[in-house]
């Protein structure tokens, strides 16, 4: 809630409210936090077998050790892709006998190069935990397997040229040799000899020369091929990873939490009820003169019944303030009224008029709600006498009118006039001449009348008589009555010119946050009753 002039952030509010509902948000956090649990357990599981391999590129004598690890790292990443080739992912369907779409399956394996490092991470979730690790391990198996196999066909071809080359010179050796076994040690022969071992000596050259070539493509091959090696292979998980229920729960409990309490505080912010004393001074301009706590019994007068309870006591704070604002101005007439029904303006006038009455004044009180009469009641009167039977005595004079529609309370300074019947015309009565002249003779018969008039804003009886009157006290229920109906019946009134006494606060929660600084003084009212 901001502040209605300066727009400062009301944070004791706030806190306040939180105060006081903390175990509406606690009670959400706690169900909701229950229900992530429960739900949690009847989830199938998921498990997550991990597996971990080393990809180790051969290198030659003239690569430095850090362009190999560079190599290395490429590698990684190239696997990373390879192993989730088609190829392989049916290759384990069909191992396995998962009837699984190759997407779904490649959906559950999840390839994580490590970084900085030559190390490829394995994941394979499954509702199976047995499953999970052996296709983990058969997936590295296979790859290992088909990668070899790719890196050796490159150097197929060359290897099988090679060696039946080196079996062709060998066989070309083998016949000179036993062509020189055959010949004899004569002079004829000499020449043949030189000849053949001239050959011999040619052939075996090559034979050399192809070997070397063989074994410079064995090195190759050896060079150019990836040494994979499976250093951690999976093992079947314990625990699964899905559904967290610790996280689950915790996680439900805090939304539930954070949710409720910004729920709360939303209403706060979009409450446009008056709410305490600061609303009323700054969006009114107008001051409480009381805080009056909320009644166990409101068809009961609690000055009368229990007069040492915090509420009568409410009460006297109520007539001290009133009788400040009469320093300057006398008050003889005082209109009791409220914007809307419901707001205990009815109760406010009686024990006003009680309190009145203790100070010795004769006072009287006039029940001009000619719509929704109540006074008799709480004063356990007759309604066959009243207000309305002043309007039909035509031929006595109001004065001692008046006093034959009077009836005594357990107050002997106290005297109220009851609505009588319930005219067809409230409002032109309420408004007629003889109206004034029946507040006149009141006037005159006691030093105070109060007068219980209708709401402001459904009718305009409270407006007419607040012309006619003294002053004017209007009640309000904090966190009930609306701004925009506080400012529309201050509005009427001040049209009118009345005098305006102030604001009392009816039927309010003292345990809420916007009256911490009235806690203490009932509280302590309670503990000098008790």
């Amino acid at each position: 809630m901001l502040n209605q002039q300066s727009g400062d952030f009301n944070y004791r509010l706030y806190l306040g409210v939180l105060r006081k509902k903390i175990h509406i948000p606690l009670l959400i956090a706690m169900l909701l936090a229950l229900f992530a649990y429960i739900v949690s357990n009847l989830v199938t599981p998921w498990f997550e077998a991990k597996t971990t391999i080393l990809v180790n590129e051969q290198t030659t004598v003239a690569t430095n050790e850090y362009n190999a690890i560079l190599t290395s790292e490429r590698l990684a990443r190239t696997y990373s892709e390879l192993l989730l080739a088609r190829p392989l992912l049916e290759t384990l369907r069909a191992e396995f006998g998962l009837g699984e779409e190759l997407e779904t399956l490649k959906s559950s394996i999840r390839i994580l190069p490590i970084p900085n490092t030559q190390l490829i991470e394995i994941r394979v979730l499954n509702r199976d935990s047995e499953l999970a690790a052996l296709i983990a391990n058969s997936l590295v198996e296979q790859f290992v397997i088909e990668n070899r196999a790719m890196q050796q066909s490159r150097f197929v071809e060359s290897k099988t040229t090679l060696e039946h080359q080196i079996a062709e010179q060998q066989q070309f050796v083998n016949q000179i040799q036993l062509a020189l076994g055959a010949l004899d040690e004569t002079e004829e022969t000499q020449a043949e000899r030189s000849r053949l071992e001239g050959l011999l000596s040619q052939y075996r050259q090559s034979y050399a020369q192809l070997l070397q070539s063989y074994e410079q493509l064995r090195l190759a091959e050896a060079q150019g091929t990836s040494n994979l090696f499976h250093v951690d292979p999976a093992i079947p998980p314990t625990s699964p990873v899905s559904p967290d229920k610790a996280l689950n729960t915790i996680l439900a409990g805090v939304a539930g939490l954070v949710l409720t309490i910004g729920i709360l505080f939303l209403q706060v912010a979009l409450d446009n009820s008056i709410k305490d004393t600061d609303d009323v001074k700054n969006a009114l301009g107008l001051t409480v003169l009381s805080l009056i706590g909320k009644e166990e019994d409101s068809n009961s007068v609690i000055t009368l019944t229990d007069p040492r309870s915090p509420v009568a006591e409410a009460f006297r704070s109520l007539r001290t303030s009133v009788q400040f604002s009469a320093v300057d101005n006398h008050l003889k007439t005082i209109v009791i009224t409220s914007p809307s029904q419901g707001e205990g303006k009815t109760t406010v006038a009686a024990n006003l008029a009680v309190v009145m009455s203790q100070l010795g004044a004769e006072t009287i009180l006039i029940d001009a709600d000619l719509r929704r009469p109540r006074q008799h009641k709480l004063f356990a009167l007759s309604n066959k006498k009243g207000l309305s039977n002043l309007f039909v005595a035509i031929n006595k004079e109001i004065p001692k009118a008046i006093l034959s529609q009077l009836q005594g309370t357990k107050r002997a300074d106290l005297k109220v006039l009851a609505s009588g019947g319930i005219p067809p015309n409230p409002s032109e009565l309420i408004s007629s001449k003889r109206m004034m002249s029946i507040l006149d003779a009141a006037s005159e018969k006691a030093s105070l009348v109060i007068i219980d008039a209708p709401p402001v804003l459904p009718v305009t009886d409270a407006i007419v008589l607040a012309q006619k009157a003294d002053g004017v006290i209007v009640v309000m229920i904090p966190g009930k009555t609306t701004l925009p109906m506080a400012k529309q019946t201050i509005e009427n009134l001040r049209r009118v010119n009345a005098n305006i006494l102030g604001v009392v606060f009816n039927n309010a929660d003292l345990n809420s946050a916007y009256f911490s600084a009235y806690r203490n003084g009932y509280q302590y009212l309670y503990d000098q009753e008790s």
